[in-house]
């Protein structure tokens, strides 16, 4: 949205439910005015945003590839796939969570809800599957 792709009347078009991950300091896409925005203007899905708070562009990472970590090569190429905030092995974790009850509702008709429809933050206790104390840094908008 930040960098011309999407407008109003193509995110009106979106339909499909839909599943935004975004770090709230995305500095590839944008959030405010980049991501949120998208969220925002997809007014006709079923839609959800998980926002990892203070995270950067990659909150959806695969592992980097393994040619990053080879001797010689400069700690920019693994920087280019890694969040440098939050540990890729949690936020994969995290990611499985979400991914799998949104699938389970859209596909599966599973009764999934309650991982999906959340408050923003974990105030009245934690989110159903979480821990206490394993909610920090991030926040759920419906």
């Amino acid at each position: 949205m930040e960098r011309g792709v999407w407008d109003a009347k193509g995110l009106a078009g979106l339909t499909l439910p839909t599943l935004f991950v975004a770090g709230s300091k995305d500095d590839v896409s944008g959030y405010e005015k980049g991501i949120k925005a998208i969220y925002d203007g997809a007014v006709n899905a079923d839609r959800y945003l998980l926002t990892y708070v203070n995270a950067r562009h990659n909150v959806a990472p695969n592992p980097p590839p393994a040619a990053t970590l080879q001797p010689g090569v400069s700690a920019e190429e693994y920087g280019h796939y890694a969040e440098p905030v939050w540990n890729e092995h949690r936020i994969n974790n995290i990611n499985q969570h979400f991914v799998t009850a949104f699938l389970g509702i859209h596909l599966k008709k599973a009764d999934s809800a309650k991982y999906l429809d959340l408050p923003e933050t974990d105030a009245n206790g934690p989110w159903p599957g979480f821990k206490p104390a394993h909610l920090l840094g991030w926040r759920c908008a419906i």
